[in-house]
Formats: C-alpha cells, sequence, structure tokens
C-alpha cells in the first residue's frame, strides 16, 4: 500500500488497504490493525510523512570479492581448453 501511494497510485493504494479490510473481516472475523488503520488514515488525510525520502548518504556499490582469485588456477573453462588442445594434438 505505502510503495504504491509512493509512487502515486493513490487508488491502488486504497484498494489494497479495502481488499485487506475484506479478507480479514471474511477469512478470520477481524478488522485491520491500529498500524493498518493509521496508514489507511494517512494516506486519506495525505500526511507528509508518507511522502518518499531521499537517503541521506549516496547509496555507493562496493566492490565484490571474486571466489578465486589465483591466476593460476583453470577452472571448468581451462579444463575444457586443456582437453581440446590434448584431443588436436592427439
Amino acid at each position: 500500500m505505502l510503495a504504491l501511494y509512493r509512487c502515486g497510485d493513490v487508488p491502488a493504494a486504497l484498494t489494497a488497504y479495502r481488499d485487506a479490510h475484506t479478507a480479514l473481516n471474511e477469512q478470520l472475523g477481524i478488522g485491520p490493525g491500529e498500524e493498518l488503520a493509521a496508514l489507511h488514515r494517512a494516506m486519506l488525510d495525505r500526511a507528509p510523512e508518507l511522502a518518499c525520502t531521499a537517503p541521506s548518504a549516496p547509496v555507493t556499490a562496493g566492490k565484490v570479492a571474486l571466489a578465486n582469485t589465483d591466476p593460476t588456477a583453470t577452472g571448468a573453462m581451462g579444463k575444457v581448453a586443456t582437453d581440446a588442445g590434448a584431443a588436436a594434438s592427439a
């Protein structure tokens, strides 16, 4: 619901609440909890605290560690190349 609301699709967010409310009522005989009801009310009120905010620090990707950094390791591709070379010389 919150993602739909933050993307600007308020009708879909409210529909999601209605569907959740109906499912809870029909399947469990209960209404939505306090948090869900508060989110619904905040969406109806267009509460500013629901607005999407930018991260406080830039997000950066770290370096990806390779599983094997040994330059002499051949792995599966090296074995295929070795087998092909042996077949060619035979």
